[in-house]
Formats: C-alpha cells, sequence, structure tokens
C-alpha cells in the first residue's frame, strides 16, 4: 500500500513553510524616502555590524525648524534595531559612528523658498560649524546626499524596512547608495570637513545645520536648527532658542566668553545681545549698524546707513535748537523699512520736511 501518512505529512510541512513565508512577507514594509528628508545614519568601522549601515528616515526638514514645540521625539528610531544591528553594547562602542544629513536637490528650488543644492548637516558639537559653499561647491554634495533616497544602488527608498520600524532599514554599506559610501571618505558627502558624523559612545548629541549655498566669502557658517541627542531610550531632537542659535552659529557653542550675551569680541561698541537682535556677524568687523552719510541739499537731506537683513528700520529725528544742541526728543520719520536681504547691507531715506535735524536709526518691531 502506498504510504499515504508521509504525503500527508509533507503536505502538512509545506502548507506551513508557505504561511510562515506569507506572514513574513506580509510583516515586511519598505520604507519610503524623499529629498529633503533627515536621514539618519550609523556606521561601525569594525566588530558586529560593519557591514551594515543602519539608516533611519526622521522625516520632513520642515519638522526640525522653530514652531510650536522645542523638543521632538523621533520614534522612527527604535534602538532595538541598534541592539539588532551593532549588539546590546551599541552605546559604548568606540568604533560606531552616527550622523545626519538631508539635500532639497541639485535642480531647482524646493517649494520651501530654499534654494536648490540646500544642504542640512550634523556635526559634532566641539568641532565648528560647517561653512556654507558656493552652488558649485553644494550641487555635487547634493547628488551624493540624494543617491541615499533613491536611484542607486542601496537606496532608502524602497529598501526592506527593519521589523521594528516602517522608516529604517540595514543597508549594505558597500552599495553605492549607502551611508558608509558616501562618508567614509576623507570628508563627508565629498563637501564637509571636519566630518558630519560623532563617535556614539563620546558623542551623545549631535548640531543641526542648514547651509545655503552661498557667493559670500570668507564662507559664512551654516544655520544652527538645535540639537539631537540619542540616548538607551532613543532620539530626540531639541529646538535651539533663536540667540543661543547665534551663540553656536559664530562662537561654536552657546557657553564661549566670547559669545556671552554682554560681550562684544570686536570692540564694536555693541553687545552680543543687540548684534543678535540688528541680524550682525560679531566676527566681521565691517558688519556694523550706523549711519555712514547725511547729504543735504536745497530741498532734502539722505540720510544712509549700514544695517543688516532680514530686518525692519525706523529712521529716527529730533528736532536741532538754534544754539546746535537737541533734547532727546527723537520721533519716527521714515516708518518701517523692510531690509529684505540676507546679512550685511546699506540703505537710505530722503526727508523732505526741511527741518533742522538730528538723525538716528532704530530696529523697527
Amino acid at each position: 500500500m502506498k504510504d499515504t501518512t508521509r504525503g500527508h505529512r509533507k503536505m502538512v510541512l509545506l502548507a506551513l513553510a508557505s504561511a510562515a513565508l506569507f506572514a513574513q512577507s506580509a510583516h515586511a514594509g519598505t520604507v519610503s524616502a524623499q529629498q529633503e528628508d533627515l536621514i539618519l545614519g550609523f556606521r561601525a568601522a569594525g566588530g558586529t555590524g560593519a557591514g551594515v549601515n543602519l539608516e533611519v528616515d526622521l522625516g520632513s526638514v520642515s519638522n526640525f525648524y522653530n514652531g510650536s514645540v522645542s523638543m521632538l521625539n523621533l520614534s522612527s528610531l527604535v534602538t532595538q534595531d541598534l541592539i539588532n544591528t551593532y549588539g546590546a553594547n551599541w552605546g559604548s562602542r568606540t568604533d560606531l559612528f552616527w550622523g545626519a544629513a538631508a539635500t532639497d536637490g541639485n535642480a531647482q528650488a524646493d517649494p520651501n523658498g530654499k534654494p536648490a543644492s540646500t544642504l542640512w548637516a550634523t556635526g559634532v558639537p566641539i568641532n565648528a560649524a560647517p561653512l556654507e559653499g558656493s552652488s558649485g561647491l553644494q550641487s555635487p554634495a547634493a547628488t551624493k546626499i540624494d543617491g541615499m533616497y533613491s536611484g542607486s544602488l542601496g537606496s532608502l527608498d524602497g529598501a526592506i524596512s527593519t521589523t521594528n520600524s516602517s522608516e529604517a532599514a540595514d543597508i549594505n554599506n558597500s552599495q553605492t547608495g549607502s551611508w558608509s559610501v558616501q562618508e567614509t571618505s576623507g570628508n563627508s558627502f565629498g563637501f564637509f570637513s571636519p566630518k558630519i558624523d560623532g563617535q556614539v559612545s563620546s558623542v551623545g548629541t549631535l548640531n543641526l545645520y542648514e547651509l545655503q549655498p552661498s557667493t559670500t566669502f570668507p564662507r559664512p557658517p551654516g544655520t544652527f536648527l538645535g540639537t539631537l541627542i540619542l540616548t538607551q531610550s532613543g532620539l530626540s531632537f531639541h529646538v535651539a532658542d533663536p540667540f543661543a542659535a547665534w551663540q553656536v552659529q559664530y562662537f561654536g557653542s552657546t557657553t564661549s566668553s566670547e559669545g556671552a550675551a554682554g560681550a562684544d569680541l570686536l570692540g564694536k561698541g555693541i553687545s552680543n545681545t543687540n548684534q543678535f537682535l540688528l541680524g550682525l556677524n560679531p566676527t566681521n568687523p565691517a558688519s556694523v549698524f550706523g549711519i555712514t552719510s547725511i547729504v543735504r541739499t536745497p530741498t532734502n537731506v539722505t540720510v544712509a546707513w549700514k544695517t543688516a537683513g532680514v530686518r525692519t528700520n525706523v529712521l529716527q529725528g529730533a528736532t536741532g535748537t538754534t544754539n546746535g544742541s537737541y533734547s532727546n526728543n527723537f520721533t519716527d520719520i521714515s516708518g518701517g523699512i523692510v531690509i529684505g536681504v540676507v546679512g550685511d547691507t546699506s540703505t537710505n531715506f530722503v526727508d523732505h520736511s526741511g527741518t533742522n535735524r538730528y538723525f538716528r536709526v532704530r530696529l523697527g518691531p
């Protein structure tokens, strides 16, 4: 007789195997990544996970600007993924590094008004802020970062997600779209020096910067947006308060004595607090706020001054006395003059009153 029992057992085992494969396939998902998403990358220089990058899509960089909350919990990184990829001791490893980067691409300005080839990147807090470059310098870096999103072998978009996070994937670090291929050369993405990633065991925080292409020279530092904080419990982002961001941008930290609120590094006669409010560069002696000329004609007076944007200025005047003095009774003459450009500039206002005045400029509302 035919052994029907053995055949039945085979059919049952095949059915169970098929069911297991179907369940695994149904559970597996793919990551969706696109330009302007901030990509978090981990790389191990050796040991467990040396061949793998854990990459996480942290969402649109628009979420990392000053808003209604000062702290974001970034749940797309699940620390169990770090354990699974790099071992239970991931937090104390000296050969494990982490960083984050994003771009809007190098083709055209993005819908949020950022110019093409804008970059976003982290920096180790003890290092100087990354410097902006020209479009020609930032465009190749934008292309490299863009390859992590899609279009390259190992790109994050469409990669099989981990079992813990739909926005995370383990990527073979030899593939052209991986974090390691872009990050492990002498600089990061062919542009950033010093590199943008830090050693996990010694750097629990990374600063996040925006770098818009700039023709200004010397190259200005990127705009400080806030701090990524990595702990055994997960990842969070703490939005910088505006003055703290300004301190980090120009002095590298919020604790530098040169960057203290009342300090005046170059002796301009303007405290750091007021230079911040005025939009000035405290490390550039030519970045000042003050009247540069008063030119009188028979019918009017043209007052010119140096200032910075994006701000509103108001020209004020006080009527002089017959003996050449004046009282401190300045009143607005011009109304709000919007300084629409970014950085240092000059402007002027023509006073047609014909009155003998003293002038000064104040920061508008």
